[in-house]
C-alpha cells in the first residue's frame, strides 16, 4: 500500500484532529482541531507496510519531536506515538479520511 499521493485525515482520543498530504518524500501536516489547531508543516518521512492494510508511518519534526503511526485501513483506526525531549505520548484515534490527492513533486 502507497501514501504518496494520499491525503489522511484522522482524529485521536483526546479530540485532536491532524491531516496529512504525502509527497514523494515530505508529509504536509496541519492540525485540524485541538490544542495545535491551525498549525502546519512539512518533513521528510518514512513509511511501511506491516501486513496488508497497516502501516508504520514515521517523521521527524523540527523541534525534535518525532512522530509515529501505525495505521490500520481495514478498521479505520490507528495509533499514534509522538517522542519529545525523551517522552512518549500514546494515543489512539479513528481514520476520517484516506484518499487520492493532488501533490506536489517533494
Amino acid at each position: 500500500m502507497e501514501v504518496t499521493g494520499k491525503i489522511l485525515e484522522y482524529e485521536l482520543g483526546n479530540g485532536e484532529r491532524y491531516r496529512l498530504l504525502f509527497g514523494i518524500k515530505t508529509v504536509t501536516r496541519e492540525c485540524l482541531a485541538g490544542s495545535a489547531a491551525r498549525s502546519s508543516g512539512a518533513d521528510s518521512y518514512g513509511a511501511i507496510e506491516i501486513t496488508p492494510n497497516i502501516l508504520l508511518i514515521s517523521w521527524p519534526m523540527v523541534d525534535d519531536e518525532v512522530v509515529s503511526i501505525v495505521a490500520n485501513f481495514q478498521k479505520d483506526v490507528l495509533d499514534c506515538c509522538n517522542t519529545h525531549e525523551g517522552t512518549g505520548h500514546f494515543r489512539k484515534g479513528n481514520i476520517k479520511l484516506f484518499a487520492k490527492a493532488s501533490i506536489k513533486h517533494t
